[in-house]
């Protein structure tokens, strides 16, 4: 297209059209006004540090994976009513398993002043675990909380780095005059004037060029961004599941000796809970992982071939993070 508007201006010139042809040709043979590439570059640019940098997510992980945190200031309080209401329930429910484990006892010819004692203790200690069941849970976040602080205070390595590899989307090395391994972080894109040496993008098929890079960096963003997106709904749903199990804490402890304290369905409802708080301690240590993954990543030079592998240790962080649960879930052993 470009060669046959070239062909085409020339022929204008032979009618004495030569500062119209002198026009067009400035205009034909530069192609894209530097304000319009200045801004896809710019484009480019946000999109590869987004990337690079595994959507914000590292950013993002203290305000919802710390439960004290201002995000979720509204939602104790209505907890801690509702676990109230509920541990009359609790209560009601330790009664009865007393009773029927006295009752079973007497028929079984086992209850000796002993059993009666150790019974009567146990119904002692689990209403406590009821009464004061909240406090308890509310200090087994704590502890796990302090965990999550502790580990927290070790500097993550940066996800992006300061050079931004063009290598990568730009297949040719010389593109627009110059090398892109030369390309820095703080030239622009294009100039208003066609013969500065810094102008990257010339004519109809540099323009061709440069769309080609910002559509598969923009396609790379969205899945980062999906990604993290997912991330965040995982830390927001750990919490929502922890304010579910302290609500119906009363139910679930109200058999804490029931065959055997460390036995019980009661203690092991409270092995659960404690995974489920220890999670967040579990996903920072998965993004710290994952972030020194990342920056080997991007100083592989197998980066160029294929920059979709820029992707990869994000994708592995949100499939990790995805899974933190049954890894809490296998520290505790539950």
């Amino acid at each position: 297209m470009q060669t046959f508007l070239f062909y085409l201006v020339s022929m204008m010139s032979q009618f004495g059209l030569t500062s119209l042809v002198n026009g067009i040709v400035d205009k034909v043979s530069y192609g894209i006004p530097g304000s319009i590439s200045n801004a896809i570059g710019a484009i480019f640019d946000t999109e590869y540090d987004l990337v690079q940098a595994g959507g914000g997510l590292q950013d993002m992980m203290g305000s919802f994976i710390n439960s004290n945190s201002d995000l979720y200031s509204g939602l104790w309080g209505n907890v801690e009513n509702a676990y109230n209401a509920i541990s009359i329930i609790g209560g009601s429910l330790l009664i009865l398993y007393f009773f029927m484990g006295i009752a079973d006892k007497l028929t079984k010819d086992r209850l000796t002043g002993y059993e009666l004692l150790r019974s009567g203790i146990e119904l002692m200690i689990a209403l406590m675990v009821v009464i004061e069941g909240f406090n308890l849970f509310q200090g087994i976040s704590t502890l796990t909380q302090e965990i999550y602080e502790n580990l927290s205070s070790i500097t993550i390595s940066e996800w992006d780095t300061p050079d931004r590899n063009y290598q990568a989307f730009f297949k040719s090395n010389n593109y627009g005059g110059q090398n892109v391994s030369d390309w820095t972080d703080d030239m622009q894109w294009d100039s208003e004037t066609k013969d500065d040496k810094n102008c990257k993008v010339h004519g109809w098929g540099g323009m061709t060029a440069l769309f080609i890079p910002v559509i598969e960096v923009l396609l790379m963003a969205l899945v980062t961004e999906v990604g993290c997106l997912i991330g965040v709904a995982a830390m927001v749903s750990r919490v929502i599941q922890m304010a579910v199990y302290m609500i119906f804490a009363p139910i679930a402890t109200a058999d804490m000796f029931h065959g055997g304290a460390l036995n019980s369905q009661g203690f092991r409802y409270l092995k659960k809970f404690f995974a489920i708080c220890l999670q967040g301690a579990v996903i920072y240590g998965i993004i710290f992982a994952t972030s020194a993954l990342q920056a080997s990543f991007l100083k592989s030079t197998n980066l160029v071939s294929n920059p979709l592998f820029i992707l990869i240790p994000g994708l592995i962080m949100v499939i990790m993070i995805l899974k933190s649960q049954q890894f809490a879930n296998d520290i505790i052993g539950v």
